[in-house]
C-alpha cells in the first residue's frame, strides 16, 4: 500500500501543472496516467515513422500568466514560434484574404471586400478586447458563486454583457460587418469544438472568452507535446512522481471523504486528496461507487451535456496543396493556418446537419500545416496537414461511424478540392480521429474535446475546481478555460494548498 498527499488521475497538461505546483509546495504528489505518454490531448505521437503527429490540440493559446516562469519551462526545452499572417481564408470565387497580427494590415485585406468593414474592424477589436479584459479574471481564476461573478464583472457594461450572454454570434457580427467573407472567418472564435452554430442564442459569449485565450497563440517547437514534456520534467524536478501505463479504476470514498484510489493492477494508493484530470462524467459516474455519490452530485452530473462535434483528419503530404486563389507559388503564408468557412451560412448549414445526427456535405475546416513553421515534425520535403472538421456528431442518426468514416473523409477531400488543384494526389497516408475515437483514445465522454459542452450555463456550473466530496478536486478543461493554457491545473493546486489544513 502506497501513501501520498495527493494523487492526480490523468497526465494531461493540466494534471502535470497541478503536480508541479503541489510538489513545489512540499506535498508528496503522484500522477497516474493510463497511457504510455503524457499530455492527454496535448500530446505529440510517433504514429508514422519519421513524423511527429499532434493527435489532439495543435496550437497553444496564452499559458496562464506566470506559469512559464514559475515552472522554468524554457530550461526544460520549451520553445515557441509565432507566425504571421495569422490565417488564410480562400473563397469559392477564387478570391482570398489574410488576417494579420497587425490590425492595419488586416484592414487592408478586408477592404478588398468591404471598405465599410475595414473601418469597422478596429472598433470591433476594441470592443472585444475591452470585454475580454473585463472578464479575464473569470477566465484564469473561476468564481465560486454567482455573487462573486457579479462582483468581478462590476466594470463590464451591463448592456454589452447582456448581449454577449444571450445573443448569437451572427447578431454581434451583423452589428459591425456586412461582408460574409469576414463574418465566416470570425465565427471560428465561437464555434471551435462547440456544440452550437453561429446563429445559436448565447454563442456570442465565446467571442470574448476565446479572445482572452487565443489573442496570442503560438506553436511549440517539436509539437504540442513539447509543452506537456516540459511541464512533466519540471514537475519531476520539483519532486512529483509520474506513473505511466497504469489506470485508476476507482476513487475510494469513505463517509463523504476521499481516501485514495484503486488501480487496474488492484493496488490501493492512499491519499488525503485526489485531483481528477478527467471530465466530470468519467470522474463521478465511472470512478465512484453510486452509494458514495451524493444525490445532488449524481443529478447534476447526469445533466451535463457532452457532445463531440469535431473530427480530426491528419494527412501526410508528399507535396503541398496548390490553392487556386494563390498565384504566388513561392509564398508559404497561406499554409500555416487556413479556414474553409466562407460565410456564416456555410458554417450554419454544417451545424444544421449535425443537429439532426447527420454529417455535413461541406464541413467547416480549419487546417494547419505545422511543418511550414517547424520542419522537425516530418522527413525532408514532406509535410503534415492537421485538419479540424466540423460538425461531426458523436451519435449518427441513420448509420454508424464505422460505416461513415470514409464518407466524411470523402466530404473533406471533395471540399478541399474545391479550393485546391491537387489535394488528392498530395496525400500519401492519413489518420482520422472521430468523436468516437477521441472518447476511446483520450477517455473524454462522447469525444468532446473540451470535456463538456462549453455553453455559458455549464461554464458557470463546472468552473470551480472543488467538489462536494471532501478531498476531491477537478483540474480538466471542464474547469474553464478550455485549450492548452494550464489554468485549471494551477487553480486546482491553489485550491488544494488553501484547503490542506482542513483536509
Amino acid at each position: 500500500m502506497s501513501i501520498y498527499d495527493v494523487v492526480i488521475i490523468g497526465g494531461g497538461h493540466n494534471g502535470l501543472v497541478a503536480s508541479a505546483y503541489l510538489s513545489k509546495a512540499g506535498l508528496k504528489t503522484l500522477v497516474v496516467e493510463r497511457r504510455g505518454i503524457n499530455g492527454g490531448m496535448a500530446a505529440t505521437e510517433n504514429i508514422f515513422p519519421g513524423y511527429k503527429i499532434n493527435t489532439g490540440a495543435i496550437v497553444v493559446g496564452r499559458l496562464r500568466p506566470g506559469l512559464e516562469e514559475d515552472l522554468q519551462l524554457k530550461s526544460f526545452g520549451l520553445k515557441f514560434m509565432q507566425w504571421d499572417p495569422i490565417s488564410f481564408t480562400p473563397l469559392p470565387d477564387g478570391r482570398h484574404f489574410f488576417m494579420y497580427r497587425d490590425i492595419t494590415k488586416t484592414c487592408e485585406q478586408i477592404a478588398k471586400f468591404s471598405k465599410k468593414d475595414s473601418m469597422q474592424y478596429p472598433k470591433f477589436v476594441k470592443f472585444i478586447s475591452e470585454f475580454a479584459n473585463d472578464i479575464e479574471s473569470l477566465v484564469w481564476s473561476p468564481a465560486r458563486s454567482l455573487t462573486e461573478i457579479i462582483e468581478r464583472l462590476e466594470t463590464v457594461d451591463r448592456g454589452d454583457l447582456a448581449r454577449l450572454l444571450t445573443t448569437s454570434t451572427k447578431d454581434i457580427l451583423d452589428e459591425y460587418f456586412e461582408s460574409d467573407e469576414l463574418k465566416g472567418t470570425l465565427s471560428w472564435h465561437t464555434t471551435d469544438s462547440t456544440n452550437a452554430g453561429p446563429m445559436s442564442a448565447g454563442s456570442a459569449w465565446e467571442l470574448g472568452a476565446h479572445f482572452v485565450i487565443w489573442k496570442d497563440f503560438r506553436i511549440a517547437v517539436g509539437g504540442i507535446g513539447s509543452v506537456s514534456d516540459a511541464i512533466s520534467k519540471s514537475a519531476v524536478n520539483l519532486g512529483a512522481e509520474i506513473r505511466n501505463n497504469l489506470q485508476v479504476t476507482k476513487i475510494i470514498v469513505d463517509n463523504g471523504q476521499v481516501k485514495g484510489v484503486k488501480t487496474s493492477s488492484g493496488k490501493i494508493i492512499n491519499s488525503k486528496c485526489v485531483i481528477s484530470n478527467l471530465d466530470p462524467k468519467s470522474t463521478f459516474l465511472y470512478l465512484i461507487e453510486r452509494d458514495d455519490l451524493p444525490e445532488n452530485i449524481f443529478n447534476q452530473v447526469n445533466r451535463i451535456k457532452c457532445h463531440g462535434v469535431g473530427t480530426k483528419i491528419i494527412c501526410l503530404l508528399d507535396k503541398l496543396p496548390n490553392f487556386k486563389s494563390i498565384s504566388d507559388k513561392k509564398s508559404l503564408d497561406h499554409y500555416r493556418l487556413f479556414n474553409i468557412m466562407p460565410s456564416l451560412d456555410y458554417v450554419e448549414k454544417a451545424w444544421d446537419a449535425a443537429k439532426y445526427g447527420k454529417l455535413p456535405d461541406n464541413p467547416m475546416i480549419q487546417g494547419y500545416i505545422p511543418t511550414i513553421t517547424d520542419s522537425s515534425l516530418a522527413p525532408p520535403n514532406k509535410h503534415i496537414l492537421e485538419a479540424w472538421t466540423q460538425y461531426t456528431p458523436y451519435n449518427l442518426k441513420e448509420d454508424t461511424w464505422d460505416n461513415m468514416r470514409e464518407v466524411h473523409y470523402e466530404n473533406f477531400l471533395r471540399t478541399m478540392s474545391e479550393y485546391t488543384t491537387n489535394m488528392r494526389e498530395a496525400i500519401s497516408d492519413k489518420m482520422m480521429l472521430t468523436p468516437r475515437d477521441f472518447e476511446k483514445r483520450f477517455f473524454v465522454t462522447e469525444g468532446q474535446a473540451n470535456q463538456i459542452d462549453m455553453g455559458i450555463n455549464q461554464r458557470l456550473t463546472w468552473s470551480d475546481n472543488r467538489t462536494d466530496i471532501k478531498g476531491l478536486y477537478l483540474c480538466g478543461a471542464t474547469c474553464t478555460p478550455a485549450g492548452v493554457n494550464g489554468a485549471p491545473g494551477y487553480n486546482a493546486a491553489e485550491a488544494v494548498i488553501s484547503d490542506w489544513k482542513n483536509l
